[in-house]
């Protein structure tokens, strides 16, 4: 080769120096001179250094290739991190090339990173390379042509040297770390839901260290929490001593010695809970841990209530109990049966006229049996249905024990409400019992409806309370019983918290409270056997009108320690007291008050009366003296006018008292409106004209020709306003009176009255008193103007009566103007056609009249106005007689009978009846008119009753006298 001119350069070789093997590279090259070949030139250099890292560098290589997991590192180059290495396992999970990963910036580690879990990437690569801290974090990436992602973690750190800064990364794929946790969280999300529904108390205990930690679950928080356990308890069992009783403690300290050695076990106790009510439960420990050497040091309990099952062994206790116990008269059969093997255990026929079977007998006979004495055939399908074995056993498995029907049966020759009560149970596997008992409700029935019907009589709910616990049982009407439970307990001071929620104020609750407490009531109840106690209190939560109750109590017994309650609504009776005495307050006030007006009533009739009585007894002196014809007659004329004007006081005073009394209504009847003005202008017409007085009177153009009113009260009304106009109007005056028709009025005031005047008027003092009694206002325009003062207050009194309105305009020296306006009808010509009576003229000549009478002033009065007409008259001095004269005449021989109301031996009402029931032909048809003072309306009316046709008041005014006489002798007999 050297002969050729070939040179070589850094051939790798090994030599000897000093001892030690080198790794040495030589190079050789020839030399020429003249183009030939002179000789060779060569050098040896020392590498042994150089080729030590090399090894070693592709040993480190060969090492980060075997790790098991994805290894990167970044270096800072130019302000920007970029890979400059990476092992084969990264390159194969993220199927990548050298050349495509080298170079790439630590920025775009994972180009296929999940959308969800890149922003926390990114949060998380700034903060590292921020804080130059540590990265670690998991990440869903994708690889390449791959839907699937893989969870990364991720753990990088910074290291940085003065010569340069680099990032080691590491990659591992904890895909199945992940996915491990994921079925654990599940696994323990069933594991807790499991416990929970099976409602699974669980402890962890510390065997060494005696130390017991109750796990996280519902029931073992509810259990911990219900008997005030903590979570953590230490020195255990010696800790449970304070919630034990002894035998119980005894159990629960065998399980723990048991769970000590290792040894699997169990136990069933009682437990009272922190409010006193007593729960059952079964203790276990089946799952152990053991160290190296097989010694138990930790284990797991588990608990569960079986309250359920201990209370279904005591019902099963009771139900056989009662089964064998002797029975009520109530109770007409009952029986046990076992509907696993449909047969008849034991059956026990209380009443002769139960069904008869015997414990041979197969249930689904007997169950048809009891169906069939079912009154109405539904009650028997129904009862069938419900104690059917089939329906018991699928109701059982759902968890439905007790089944009762009520219905009527036949018992007998008896029809009979009873009631059929069903229990099921089932304490041994594949066998279910049932418990049925028939009780007759007809006693139970009438206390129920005696018990429903108190509230009727105001009571609102009855308890019976034991005063040792102070619990309560108590009915209302729309809770029916209402039994204290464990769940539910009611106590005696519960109850009246609630019923006093509403009572007011807090210092009338607390009061009331007090009053009420047991100690007290008892100490009361220890004096007398019953006590009660009225409270005060509100209606409701939303009002404020007050409400009164009353709470008695008794005791059941002497040696009781029951007692009955009672708690009423006394609102009513309370108001109906306060109203009573506050009616009576007023009625005292009032009869003060009139006691008071009844004093000064009198004092204004008193004085009022004098003054015609005054004329009547002067004036009847003086005719008796004088002989002068003239003056005798001017005497006797002046006793007519002071007569006349004492009557019209007394009429006046009495037909005020009736109005007052009450005893005054309205006689509405159909009036010819001209006949109705033409009676109230009459005299009203004359006394205007004998003053001088301009009187004009009219009616609006509409008027009606016919009314529906009280013709006697409207005349009364009118005559005694235009009577004072007249009279307060001095001479030369105007008098105005206008009547009209308002068809439209709303009100249903149609009629309206005017009376209008420019006489001395009122002042307005007088006014606000006008329509008192005896009202006057005596001013000197008046002059000797006389009046009773009560025509006003008649007046009122009418307009009210009707439900009319007046209204009063006057003033002194100027005049006055009063608006009456009062409902009233327009009669249609129909309506009129039915009660038009045609007149017929009556000849009194001849005719012959039964008087009947016992004062002989009247008497003579009365016979002289007959025969002044030419009439016979006969007189009897009170009923009795008159009767005896009427039955001794022929029939007919009568025309009429005069009859006094108030006579001695017999009235005049009995003489009528009497009359009227004798069985001659005239008896019935005779007219019997009554002549009486007794004026009332209702004096009418009683006569009418009696029998009789008319009624003339005394004293007689002769032209009604004669007017009455004709109309009735002159109807067709």
């Amino acid at each position: 080769m050297l002969t050729e001119g070939i040179s070589t350069e850094r051939v790798h070789g090994q030599c000897v120096a000093r001892g030690r093997l080198r790794e040495i590279v030589a190079s050789k090259s020839p030399m020429y001179r003249g183009g030939k070949i002179i000789g060779l030139v060569g050098s040896f250099e020392d590498v042994t250094e150089e080729y030590g890292q090399r090894k070693r560098a592709e040993r480190l290589q060969e090492m980060i290739n075997n790790v098991p997991t994805g290894i990167s590192i970044y270096r800072k180059e130019k302000g920007e991190f970029r890979c400059i290495a990476a092992n084969q396992y990264l390159l194969n999970f993220y199927q990548n090339t050298h050349a495509e990963i080298s170079g790439r910036s630590f920025m775009d580690i994972f180009p296929s990173m999940e959308p969800e879990d890149r922003d926390r990437f990114l949060k998380d690569r700034e903060r590292f390379l921020r804080e130059k801290t540590a990265l670690d974090g998991s990440y869903r990436v994708r690889r390449k042509d791959e839907s699937r992602a893989y969870w990364i973690r991720i753990l990088g750190n910074y290291a940085e040297t003065p010569e340069e800064t680099m990032i080691y990364v590491t990659h591992t794929d904890v895909t199945d770390l992940k996915l491990a946790e994921k079925n654990a969280a599940q696994n323990r999300e069933m594991y807790a839901d499991a416990v929970n529904a099976a409602r699974l108390i669980v402890w962890h205990y510390v065997i060494p260290e005696h130390r017991v930690l109750i796990l996280a679950s519902a029931e073992s928080a509810a259990a911990a929490e219900r008997y005030g356990l903590p979570l953590l308890n230490e020195n255990v069992p010696e800790f449970y001593r304070q919630f034990l009783d002894e035998n119980n403690y005894d159990k629960v300290a065998a399980l723990y010695q048991a769970a000590d050695r290792g040894e699997a076990s169990g136990c069933d106790i009682r437990l009272v809970s922190k409010n006193d009510n007593i729960h059952y439960a079964h203790l276990g420990f089946s799952t152990f841990e053991y160290d190296d050497d097989g010694k138990p040091v930790s284990a797991f309990g588990v608990g569960f209530s079986i309250s359920g099952q201990k209370r279904q062994e005591e019902l099963y206790r009771r139900e056989l109990e009662r089964l064998n116990e002797q029975s009520g008269s109530e109770i007409i059969a009952k029986g046990q049966y076992d509907l696993s093997g449909n047969r008849v255990v034991s059956y026990i026929a209380n009443t002769p006229k139960a069904l008869s079977y015997s414990s041979r007998s197969r249930y689904d006979a007997v169950i048809h049996q009891m169906s069939m004495l079912a009154v109405n055939p539904e009650d028997g399908e129904k009862l069938m249905h419900m104690l059917s074995r089939k329906s018991l056993i699928e109701q059982y498995e759902n968890g439905e024990q007790t089944f009762e029907m009520k219905y009527t049966r036949r018992n007998g020759n008896e029809i009979v409400p009873v009631e059929t009560i069903a229990r099921t149970f089932a304490l041994e596997e594949n066998k279910i019992e049932c418990f049925i008992v028939t009780y007759d409700r007809t006693r139970k029935q009438l206390e129920r409806q005696i018990i429903t019907n108190l509230p009727q009589l105001g009571y609102e709910y009855l308890g019976i309370v034991d005063t040792a616990s102070e619990k309560i049982l108590y009915y209302t009407d729309g809770t029916s019983f209402v039994e204290s439970t464990a769940e539910k307990p009611i106590t005696y001071q519960g109850l009246l918290q609630r019923t006093l929620s509403f009572s007011g104020s807090e210092e009338d609750t607390a009061g009331t409270l007090r009053d009420l407490a047991l100690p007290g009531i008892l100490a009361r109840l220890a004096q007398s056997g019953a006590c009660e106690y009225t409270f005060r209190c509100l209606s409701g939560e939303q009002t404020d009108a007050a409400a009164y109750k009353r709470i008695q109590f008794c005791r059941l017994s002497d040696d009781s320690r029951m007692i009955f309650m009672a708690q009423s609504d006394v609102t009513r009776q309370m108001q109906h007291d306060e109203e009573q005495m506050e009616a009576l307050q007023k009625a005292l006030n009032a009869a003060e008050r009139a006691n008071e007006s009844k004093s000064m009533f009198l004092a204004g009739v008193s004085h009022d009366m004098r003054t015609p009585l005054n004329g009547i007894i002067g004036f009847t002196d003086f005719a008796l003296r004088a002989e002068d014809p003239e003056k005798k007659q001017d005497y006797l004329e002046k006793i007519r006018l002071s007569s006349a004007l004492l009557l019209g006081i007394i009429n006046d005073t009495l037909e005020l008292s009736r109005i007052e009394s009450g005893k005054v209504s309205l006689e509405p009847e159909i009036v010819k409106s001209s006949d109705l003005i033409d009676s109230i202008l009459t005299g009203i017409r004359i006394n205007a004209a004998a003053k001088k007085e301009a009187f004009t009177a009219g009616n609006s153009v509409d008027f009606p020709k016919y009314l529906r009113l009280d013709k006697l009260k409207t005349e009364e009304i009118c005559l005694n306003l235009l009577s004072n106009a007249v009279k307060y109007t001095q001479e030369g005056g105007r008098v105005e009176f206008y009547a009209s028709y308002h068809p439209e009025a709303a009100d249903g005031r149609t009629l309206q009255f005017t009376v209008e005047d420019n006489g001395i008027g009122m002042s307005d003092e007088f006014q606000k008193k006008m329509f008192e009694p005896f009202s006057q206002e005596h001013a000197p325009e008046a002059g000797r103007v006389v009046g009773t003062g009560l025509g006003l207050s008649i007046v009122r009194r009418y307009v009210d009566l009707m439900n009319g309105t007046i209204e009063v305009r006057s003033r002194k020296g100027k005049g006055t103007r009063i608006v009456v306006s009062i409902p009233a009808q327009e009669v249609t010509y129909a309506e009129r056609q039915k009660t038009v009576v045609p007149e017929r003229p009556a000849d009194l000549r001849g005719k012959r009249i039964l008087l009947c009478e016992d004062n002989y002033l009247n008497t003579e009065i009365a016979v002289t106005l007959l025969k002044e007409k030419k009439i016979e008259a006969v007189t009897a001095e009170n009923g009795q007689k008159g009767l005896a004269l009427f039955m001794a005449s022929k029939p007919g021989y009568f025309d009429a009978v005069l009859m006094d109301l108030r006579m001695p031996v017999m009235d005049g009402y009995e003489a009528a009846r009497k009359i009227r029931a004798l069985p001659r032909p005239d008896a019935q048809k005779i007219p019997i008119i009554a002549m009486t003072a007794d004026a009332y309306e209702e004096d009418i009316r009683r006569c009418l009753e009696a029998g009789m046709n008319a009624h003339i008041a005394k004293p007689f005014d002769p032209r009604t006298f004669y007017e009455v006489l004709a109309e009735e002798t002159g109807k067709e007999q």
